[in-house]
């Protein structure tokens, strides 16, 4: 979602829990107390490729060997374009993310929701954009946000598909859940 540079700055300030002005105003003491956090620098590896494959991505968790994954818009990833439909290439390359997460760990991506989510509080796990439910079976876990009024800062989350095991932390009834957040 934009230049490397900007994506990095965001990360340091949601880090160091600092405003940009002041990160700007003392950058080598936010880099100092960046790197006391995390235990060095490069430890959060951001890259932006647009339009890049997803054979590339493959070769960066091959040379950095990452423990998680983030692709903003894996749907926009060229790769399987020899896929009779781009339903049939999505689905391929969501079954390809989620080989390469059995090696690496998890893998976490934003795909967007259809027309039909506009409007919706709690979006259901059909209205991806370009698919129905094709996608949706290699995902191990499926979050929707919605929002009645994108001008209110209120959104709702809905837990659509999980399965994941939790732990003694977790509570079964929050597996598949709807929720009301308000951003500040």
């Amino acid at each position: 979602e934009g230049p490397a540079s900007k994506i990095r700055l965001r990360w340091m300030q949601a880090v160091l829990g600092w405003t940009i002005e002041q990160i700007k105003a003392d950058p080598d003491t936010a880099l100092s107390k960046y790197i006391e956090l995390l235990g060095y620098k490069d430890r959060i590896r951001i890259v932006h490729n647009p339009g890049g494959s997803f054979h590339d991505f493959e070769a960066m968790c091959k040379k950095y060997e990452p423990a998680i994954l983030i692709c903003d818009q894996l749907r926009l990833c060229s790769g399987y374009e020899k896929a009779a439909t781009e339903v049939e290439r999505l689905k391929e390359l969501y079954r390809r993310a989620r080989v390469v997460a059995a090696q690496y760990g998890p893998f976490l991506t934003v795909h967007q929701a259809s027309d039909a989510a506009s409007g919706r509080m709690y979006p259901l796990d059909n209205m991806l954009e370009g698919v129905r439910t094709e996608v949706q079976g290699a995902l191990d876990g499926q979050i929707m946000i919605g929002a009645e009024d994108p001008q209110s800062n209120i959104r709702g989350i809905n837990i659509v598909k999980n399965k994941l095991l939790g732990g003694p932390e977790s509570l079964e009834q929050f597996r598949h859940f709807q929720f009301e957040i308000s951003i500040d």
